[in-house]
């Protein structure tokens, strides 16, 4: 009887086993474990994958500086022509990213400090930024004429003057390396020597100003987990809210303090904040909405910038294999307040407002009259074009427009452009800036590229959004089917195993002689009656 128990055993087991595949499948079914272990090892906490390709993305972010270079200064500074201004580039730098400083906090948001650096890509650009050179309006000394333009005459007297010590020139000639990260200008370092707390640098490149912008201790506070970080401040969108990786905080503040926004405690109201200077629900570029739709936008923000830049979905697009959102900046987001009511805060005063396609930075630069707008004044007023000569916008070359992975949010390509101008406006009692006077001054433009997806960032969309479903369906259908064959297989082998059972009870009754072993040689019972073979064998037994 030992060869049936062990089988037996066995049964149960393959049984067993059987049973458990079945379940499993079940449950994968109904709760699909292979999505949340992805969901896990996608979500933002320290020590999961995502949370590494965060920290230090391994992106290649381009930044390719185009400069208007002044081929006529000459006859302009004679008043015979309009300024007339060449596109010199691209020079194409490297952005380097690096969040520093990483807190997670027990409200499902996270606090860093963005650390960015540049590199020189010669490659990718028209030529040396340290050999190749260019002409420009002296920046320093019409952007500080510019801003002082309302001042009292004294005031504007005293800059002349100054400016005239400082042999100061209405055009400097000067490499693409001093115009990006700054060149010596005597009026510069008296002004850093006199005024250090509002001129806190020696020397003015407008990439460097930028660049110092960006690095300045910025500390972001985002959220990571959407449910349990819930803000109350009512500018906030219900759809914003539902969505991880906004910001909550920058620098300490859901608002642009630059444009009128006032901090207030709890569900506090303040006249003058509004969706204008307001960023809370906006993303940093760093990370972006997850299982994007066509029916809700975003907003970006970067310092640098010192506004959001609102981006709309366009369409749903297939990229290098990918499933993505294109999207694009809104036509209207540079139009004065009486065309987007979004720009009311930018106007500091009723007809104080720029042309169409243009606006100030000014609060985020010291004050000097710094404008954005699209490059090659692209999508706005036609007046501007007509100041200059030069200038052609293309929608191809100059439109912002991104895209993202539709399910991960991660970038697939990108192409943010924007163009940093000088409003001179009516300066006074200085012949080396009256020249400019009510010209808004295109300086360069920059485009932030991003035109491949990483090989990390690759493995990692692959394995989430293509493998482990497939993987998914097939471990589940593998599971149900071998679980269901395991099952019948034991039910078979329990009744060969039954039947094995009932013969071998057979033979072990009483009146048999291999009820307690079972012999190799086959001998008939003989035809009697029980009465009479048991009387003849009754002594074999009994021994």
């Amino acid at each position: 009887m030992e060869l049936p128990y062990k089988l037996n055993t066995k049964i149960l087991l393959l049984a067993l086993m059987g049973v458990i595949m079945v379940i499993c499948s079940y449950f994968m079914f109904v709760y699909e474990p292979i999505s949340l272990i992805i969901k896990k090892l996608l979500s933002l906490e320290t020590g999961t994958l995502f949370f590494y390709l965060w920290q230090d993305p391994p992106y290649k972010i381009y930044i390719n500086v185009n400069i208007f270079s002044v081929t006529n200064q000459e006859k302009f500074t004679r008043g015979e022509e309009k300024l007339a201004l060449q596109e010199v580039g691209p020079y194409c730098f490297q952005e380097i990213l690096l969040n520093t400083n990483v807190t997670f906090h027990p409200n499902g948001t996270v606090s860093y400090v963005p650390v960015r650096s540049l590199k020189f890509i010669r490659e990718r650009s028209v030529g040396d930024i340290n050999i190749d050179r260019v002409v420009s309006p002296n920046i320093p000394l019409v952007g500080i004429s510019a801003m002082l333009r309302d001042s009292s005459m004294f005031t504007n007297l005293a800059l002349t003057m100054i400016s005239n010590t400082a042999n100061s020139k209405s055009f400097v000639n000067v490499t693409v390396h001093d115009y990006l990260f700054g060149y010596d200008d005597l009026l510069v370092k008296l002004a850093n020597t006199a005024l250090p707390t509002w001129i806190n640098f020696d020397k003015f490149g407008i990439l460097d100003r930028i660049m110092a912008l960006e690095n300045a201790s910025n500390i972001v506070t985002i959220t990571s987990d959407h449910v349990l970080a819930k803000p109350t401040n009512p500018l906030y969108a219900a759809e914003d809210l539902k969505r991880d990786f906004y910001i909550q905080e920058y620098n300490g503040s859901p608002g642009l303090r630059q444009w009128g926004y006032e901090d207030t405690e709890g569900n506090e109201t303040c006249s003058s904040n509004s969706k204008c200077n307001f960023i809370g629900g906006g993303f940093d570029g760093t990370l972006f909405p997850r299982d994007l739709t066509l029916d809700q936008g975003m907003l970006l923000y970067r310092r640098a910038f010192c506004r959001p830049v609102p981006a709309v979905p366009v369409r749903e697009v297939i990229m290098n294999g990918y499933e993505g959102v294109e999207y694009a900046v809104k036509k209207d987001f540079l139009y004065e307040p009486s065309a987007n009511p979004d720009n009311a805060c930018y106007c500091k005063e009723e007809g104080d407002c720029l042309p169409r396609g243009i606006v100030s930075i000014a609060p985020c630069y010291y004050d000097i009259p710094i404008t954005l707008s699209q490059p090659h004044f692209y999508n706005a007023d036609p007046s501007l074009l007509e100041q200059v000569t030069g200038l052609l916008p293309n929608r191809s070359k100059h439109d912002v427009n991104f895209t993202l992975h539709k399910q991960l949010g991660l970038p697939i390509q990108a192409n943010l452009r924007i163009q940093v101008n000088l409003d001179v406006g009516e300066t006074k009692y200085n012949a080396k800036t009256t020249i400019f006077n009510n010209l808004h001054l295109p300086l360069c433009w920059l485009e932030l590229q991003v035109d491949e997806v990483p090989l990390l960032v690759n493995v990692l969309i692959t394995l989430a959004f293509v493998l482990a479903p497939i993987s998914a369906v097939i471990l589940k259908y593998c599971l149900v089917i071998f679980g269901a064959a395991m099952i019948s297989c034991s039910a078979l082998l329990m009744l060969s195993s039954s039947e094995i059972v009932a013969e071998n009870n057979l033979e072990a009754l009483p009146f048999s002689r291999f009820s307690l072993r079972r012999s190799s040689e086959y001998k008939p019972i003989p035809v009697s009656s029980p009465q009479q073979y048991l009387r003849q064998n009754m002594r074999r037994i009994s021994k």
